[in-house]
Formats: structure tokens, C-alpha cells, sequence
């Protein structure tokens, strides 16, 4: 029987996936974590664009699927059923902002020590979406021309356009860009923060957690 057969049946779909992330088919096509859950929801075409997930949590895990060795990769397993059924426009815009403000945290601490202190307190002292873009956008010139550190420049642009930018799909889009940066930098600090960010953001009772914590920190 051809593979894309028998994974129309649900449980050969649930013993073949426990290795699924960026293995091999036997026809040698790659399969990388969005590909999986159109497996899950038998979409045999392996899109990495399956229908029904949040365009939130997609672009996350995309992100986390392109930055990761196959090592930590396999961790996103366990999320990948709960990508299921997942979009939702207005819980996708909560999701966006979270997404966003958590990724501009992660960000801030990765490059803070290499930023002065007026360009660090004003990305902390940013109220209007447009302050937080001027802020990062500071940042990046700062980054890239005295002290060349060009992928964190990359993450504070990528911030820049995304607190700017309308639509919460291109908005995630961007923040996870820049957080696709920051986990080049910082592959051991940055990765468990963002699984607790992904974790958080399918619970939507962890999104309220998430966004008390920001504000509190």
C-alpha cells in the first residue's frame, strides 16, 4: 500500500507521527511540524499551511520547526495535536499581541547587554505601537554599525514592522522572525521560553497568565 494511502487511516497517521518531525518518507520527501499536523488532520498533501490551525500558532511553530536542531525539533510533537481545530480570528488577535509583546521580552533580554542605557530605557518606556517601532528601529542602527551584532539588528527590525503592522498574520509573521533571530544567537536560552510561549498561547487561560506577567514585569 503507497504510503499517502495508509496514512488516511488514523492509527498508522498516530504510530507513524512519533517521529514524524523533519524525518524522511520512504519516497524521500521531507516532512517538516506543520506538514505533521496536516497529517493529523488528514490533509495528505502535507501542507505547512493546514487548514483550521491559527495563524498565530503556525507561524510559531514554523519558526521553532526552521530554527531548531533535530535534537530539540522533537519536542514540538507533543504541541502538534493541539494545533488541531485551532483558528479562531479574534482569539487569533489576542494571540498576535502576546505573541508580539512575549518575542519583543525574549528579544530585549537577548540584546540588552550589547544596547546602551537611553536606547534600553526608551524600548522599556514605549507606550504607542509607533514609540516601539522608532524604539527598535534605534536599536537596529545601534546593533548593526558600532557593534556588528547583525542577527540581533535583524530581531529588533523585524519588531519594528511588526508593532506597525495591522494584520495580526503578518504581525506574528515578523515577531517570529525576529525570534527565528534571537534563537540563532541564543539556541539554549531562548528555546524554553518559547515552548512556555507556544503552550500559553494554545491555552487561551494561559494567554490571560501570559499577558498578567508581562504587564507585571
Amino acid at each position: 500500500m503507497l504510503l499517502d494511502q495508509q496514512l488516511l487511516d488514523p492509527s498508522f497517521r498516530a504510530a507513524y507521527l512519533r517521529d514524524l518531525v523533519l524525518s524522511r518518507y520512504v519516497e524521500g520527501d521531507a516532512c517538516c511540524a506543520m506538514g505533521a499536523v496536516s497529517l493529523l488532520a488528514g490533509q495528505v498533501c502535507r501542507s505547512d499551511v493546514p487548514e483550521g490551525v491559527s495563524i498565530v500558532l503556525g507561524a510559531l511553530v514554523r519558526c521553532l520547526n526552521d530554527n531548531a536542531d533535530d535534537g530539540p525539533r522533537q519536542h514540538l510533537l507533543p504541541f502538534l495535536p493541539r494545533l488541531l481545530n485551532s483558528a479562531d480570528a479574534a482569539a487569533d488577535r489576542q494571540r498576535e499581541a502576546l505573541l508580539r509583546r512575549a518575542i519583543e521580552d525574549v528579544v530585549l533580554r537577548g540584546m540588552q547587554h550589547r544596547l546602551t542605557a537611553p536606547l534600553r530605557n526608551r524600548i522599556w518606556a514605549a507606550g504607542t505601537r509607533r514609540q516601539v517601532a522608532a524604539a527598535y528601529r534605534a536599536a537596529a542602527r545601534h546593533l548593526l554599525h558600532p557593534v556588528g551584532m547583525a542577527l540581533h539588528a535583524d530581531a529588533a527590525m523585524a519588531l519594528a514592522a511588526a508593532a506597525m503592522e495591522e494584520d495580526p498574520s503578518l504581525a506574528a509573521l515578523l515577531s517570529c522572525q525576529a525570534l527565528g533571530s534571537e534563537l540563532r544567537c541564543a539556541p539554549h536560552a531562548v528555546w524554553e521560553p518559547a515552548l512556555e510561549l507556544l503552550n500559553a498561547l494554545i491555552e487561551m487561560d494561559g494567554c490571560e497568565q501570559l499577558e498578567a506577567e508581562i504587564q507585571a514585569a
